[in-house]
């Protein structure tokens, strides 16, 4: 199981939320690349970021931040945010972005969501954000009235291959993941699962690992201190 630590973005600050509400922020970094490196320094080679601004209203003021990161040597970036048209894909894919996540897009524009993974492929990751069950979308604000359930059938249909998942719920909350969800998930799905939200201690870690999921994306623990980001370092190492 893959373990990806995230970083969150707004404001060109590096901050975590709770469960996705903007005003409990938390700021941990001045400069996100700084916590970037705090992961290389540990051997971590692999990022999940969210444009927490391009979320809200797709503002691009966090670009030049997220260039000097994928700039970094000997680190790969997921990039979620404000992903909406196909130049905003193809300027990211272009800049060195390894993958990016389509979240309000792939509800909203499914055509361009087919379009985007027969183009790119394996670099095309949907985010799945739900709240009792529900997808949620534009920065977590909007109900879709779509159901995960469904939603991910559709994306499995359209050649999509990945989905990061999140319980909006758990997340930010540290007091576990919905471990329930996720082995569901991983028995009646094809696609690799990514879980996320509600990680607060490596426990919680290896009992995604149990549920069969493909990895899982880990904030907030690191940033207080729940999980020693050496050890995270050596889990990763050894696989």
């Amino acid at each position: 199981m893959k373990i990806i630590p995230a970083i969150d973005i707004k404001e060109g600050k590096c901050v975590r939320l709770t469960n996705g509400e903007f005003e409990n922020k938390k700021v941990y970094f001045d400069s996100p690349v700084d916590a970037a490196k705090m992961f290389i320094d540990q051997g971590i080679d692999y990022i999940h970021i969210v444009d927490l601004d391009g979320a809200l209203n797709r503002s691009e003021n966090n670009r030049q931040v997220i260039s000097s990161i994928v700039s970094l040597p000997a680190i790969k970036v997921q990039l979620g945010g404000g992903i909406r048209t196909y130049e905003d894909a193809k300027e990211l894919l272009d800049m060195g972005v390894e993958r990016i996540i389509l979240g309000t897009v792939a509800v909203e524009n499914r055509e361009l969501t087919k379009a985007l993974i027969k183009e790119y492929g394996d670099r095309i990751i949907v985010g799945i954000d739900v709240d009792k069950g529900y997808v949620k979308t534009r920065g977590w604000k909007e109900n879709s009235g779509l159901e995960g359930s469904e939603l991910l059938s559709d994306l499995s249909s359209y050649g999509c291959k990945m989905v990061v998942y999140t319980d909006i719920s758990c997340d930010g909350t540290l007091e576990g993941p919905n471990v329930e969800l996720y082995r569901e998930l991983s028995k009646s799905s094809d696609m690799k699962i990514v879980a996320s939200g509600g990680v607060g201690s490596m426990k919680d870690i290896e009992d995604l690992r149990k549920t069969g999921v493909y990895g899982v994306v880990v904030g907030k623990a690191i940033y207080e201190n729940r999980i020693d980001i050496k050890e995270l370092g050596r889990c990763l190492q050894n696989g």
